[in-house]
């Protein structure tokens, strides 16, 4: 073969080569080699409906006219589970739906229907079997698990339509379904499995039931608490005293009680505790008037004493009250160095007081009226100076000559620092129903897993019966070794006594508008800075003119004590915190401060909105009108 045959091969293989590898137009290919970070499933809700029909005729119905589902679960001994509509297309199951505002239900959710037989001859609905509610638990948790569907998104068809829906049908096995528990969230799963749920066996199995005992449960499974289920069931059959009395039939008393005598084997020094079943009989809950105070022209109503809260909060509105918080032409924008200084400063005073003058009414004369009174928090708030740290650290004030006519000042004696336990473990709603009524609500067991014990005790076999509850650790919130009040000589205010209710920092609020009208309800949890989470959205409402869900995204700045240590929210204008670091406030790296849950109801028109903070896993439920 010549050189001139060889080249002219070469260059026709290679020319056909060529045409074989050049696209048509309109021709492509997809490379799924690469997924993005931000993504999640367009699947939100999950639907459940009955078809008031046998199984032949609710499988045709759903498969050949105009209305279908992803699921239809049959009534047969063992039911079966058809899938009609693959879940990344859309099913006709919806129809003309609301839920969260949502009006496109078909689009977000993936319907389930449950074969039900109708109505009896008596006018009654069959009810479901035990197998169906078996596999209808078992197709929620997978689905839910695959698309991180939240719990409060699965909902009845009776509730994004009750125009056209009735519920009770035929009773749907919401009861049932709870029992079967709920998927991780992922939160949940990074914060169960702790050193403080592990201070009992029993903990430690629920919190830690993987890694053996060492780590908590994966996201998305199953999490079930069928002892908690049952205490419930006997407080709704028998009530309220058959938490608190060592009742026949009764025995979550008991439990309480031969919980708190627990001791860890991690402390082999420690000691239980001493509550009695006669101390747990003779409780009684308080009924208190909040704390009432203005900012603006706007009244302000937070919870009293024992809770530190709403004093704290209010004195630190009336000390700030007079600088012009919001007016960025003079500086005091949000996040400002003047309106962050005002603040911190502000904070470390307010804080000075709350260590000594705040307690249970019931055993100590807390100045109440004295610690908001204007020429008390005006006396007070003279030492803020904008732009300006305050030095030395601030001690605590006398307010009793403000609260009471006549009282001489007395000489103060040693300085005592404020004492703030961990409280990690709280939890705050608020609610507003179409009356208008409004509810702020914080509970809390103090630290994480509170001591890390469930209620209960051991049986006559040995075994130990759960009730599924944790016992708190509250005794923390008091000083936890005794002190000396300095202005009157005698114990601290919140040194530790029988039957005492120690000081908490739970500052559940609501803003009222200058004509009196219910406007915000809100609060949060994070222990002493809960207190300054709600003083942040307060100031970002009024001040600010934020909205809600504005109010509670934007970072936060909190001072828990008299030193200049200023903790702030990630976000936070770093410029600020240049110049703050520059006049001597310490301010550690930013961490997330609070999770503030609000409503709140426009005045002129009524209408209701919520705003659910993002630092956690809030939320906000909006439920049809009924």
């Amino acid at each position: 073969m010549t050189m001139r045959l060889k080249h002219l091969i070469s260059a026709v293989a290679l020319l056909l080569l060529t045409a074989c590898a050049t696209r048509q137009p309109g021709e492509f290919t997809i490379d799924r080699s690469i997924q993005a970070k931000s993504q999640n499933s367009r699947v939100e809700f999950i639907v459940l409906h009955y078809t008031a029909t046998g199984n032949e005729a609710s499988l045709k119905i759903l498969s050949q006219q105009n209305v279908s589902s992803h699921y239809l679960v049959t009534s047969a001994p063992e039911p079966l589970v058809y899938q009609l509509v693959d879940e990344s297309r859309r099913a006709w199951h919806a129809g003309n739906s609301e839920w969260f505002g949502r009006t496109d239900m078909n689009s977000g959710s993936i319907g389930i229907e449950i074969v039900n037989h109708g109505r009896k001859d008596d006018g009654t609905w069959e009810p479901y079997t035990a197998a169906q509610t078996a596999v209808v638990s078992a197709l929620l948790k997978d689905i839910v698990a695959r698309h991180q569907i939240k719990p409060f998104n699965i909902v009845g068809h009776s509730d994004i339509a009750p125009q056209r829906k009735i519920d009770p049908g035929p009773l749907f096995p919401w009861k049932q379904l709870a029992d079967a528990g709920f998927a991780a969230t992922p939160r949940y799963a990074a914060v169960s499995c702790n050193s403080r749920s592990q201070n009992s066996p029993e903990s430690r199995a629920f919190f830690c039931p993987n890694g053996g005992g060492t780590l908590g449960p994966a996201v998305g499974s199953l999490v079930q608490n069928k002892p908690l289920a049952q205490t419930l069931r006997l407080i709704a059959e028998k009530g309220a005293d058959c938490f608190y009395l060592d009742i026949p039939g009764c025995d979550i008393a008991r439990g309480i009680v031969e919980g708190q005598n627990f001791n860890r084997p991690q402390a082999p020094g420690g000691k239980g505790g001493s509550m009695t079943l006669a101390d747990l009989a003779n409780y009684q809950p308080a009924l208190r008037l909040p704390v009432e105070g203005t900012y603006r022209g706007y009244t302000i109503k937070s919870v009293s004493p024992p809770s530190s809260g709403g004093l704290t909060m209010i004195q630190m509105l009336k000390m700030l009250e007079r600088f012009p918080i919001g007016d960025a032409s003079q500086g005091f924008g949000f996040a400002s160095v003047k309106t962050a200084t005002v603040m911190a400063d502000a904070m470390r005073i307010a804080f000075a007081d709350r260590s000594q003058w705040m307690a249970d009414i019931d055993f100590v004369p807390v100045p109440m009226r004295g610690l908001l009174d204007p020429s008390y928090t005006g006396l007070r708030g003279a030492a803020l100076v904008p732009g300006a740290r305050l030095s030395p650290n601030p001690i605590a004030g006398d307010p009793r000559v403000y609260d009471t006519a006549g009282l001489k000042p007395s000489t103060r004696l040693a300085v005592a620092e404020p004492v703030t336990g961990p409280g990690e473990t709280t939890t705050h709603f608020s609610v507003v129903d179409k009356w208008g009524n409004f509810v702020s609500y914080t509970n809390t067991i103090e630290s994480s897993h509170g001591i890390g014990v469930f209620a209960g005790y051991t049986q006559a076999d040995g075994t130990f019966k759960n009730l599924g509850f944790l016992l708190n650790n509250e005794l923390t919130d008091f000083n936890t070794t005794p002190t000396i009040n300095p202005y009157t000589g005698g114990p601290g205010f919140n040194d530790v006594q029988a039957n005492k209710r120690p000081r908490s920092s739970m500052n559940p609020t609501m803003i009222f508008t200058p004509h009196g009208e219910p406007l915000v309800a809100f609060g949060s949890p994070g222990g002493s800075t809960i207190i300054n989470s709600v003083l942040n959205v307060t100031m970002n409402l009024i001040d600010h003119k934020m909205t809600i869900q504005d109010a509670i995204n934007a970072p936060r700045l909190s001072v828990t004590g008299t030193a200049p240590t200023i903790s702030v929210d990630p976000g936070y204008p770093t410029a600020t915190l240049d110049v703050l670091r520059s006049l001597g406030y310490s301010v550690p790296a930013p961490a997330d401060i609070g999770s503030v849950q609000a409503v709140l109801v426009e005045p002129k028109t009524g209408k209701q909105y919520g705003g659910a903070d993002p630092r956690r896993e809030g939320t906000v439920i909006g439920l049809p009108r009924k």
